[in-house]
């Protein structure tokens, strides 16, 4: 999971290869930004592009299935 933030206005944000958008929203508010969310399954780098020379920031999860149950503690 991925989202990406913009100081832009408008449909700015691509996302990247693999990575499907979940939404992008125009703040409405002075200053500008913008704020896109995407998602992908087996991917490990959230790699969007946008238009323009743009401040932006970008904030990434990656969220696994455990492989086995966690260790119970003893009560």
């Amino acid at each position: 999971y991925g989202a990406v933030g913009v100081n832009g206005a408008g449909l700015l944000v691509t996302p990247g290869t693999g990575f499907t958008e979940i939404a992008e929203q125009s703040s409405g508010e002075s200053p500008r930004s913008a704020l896109e969310a995407a998602w992908a399954t087996g991917r490990s780098a959230v790699n969007p592009t946008w238009s323009g020379s743009l401040n932006a920031g970008i904030l990434s999860v990656e969220l696994r299935a455990a492989s086995a149950p966690w260790p119970r503690r003893a009560s």
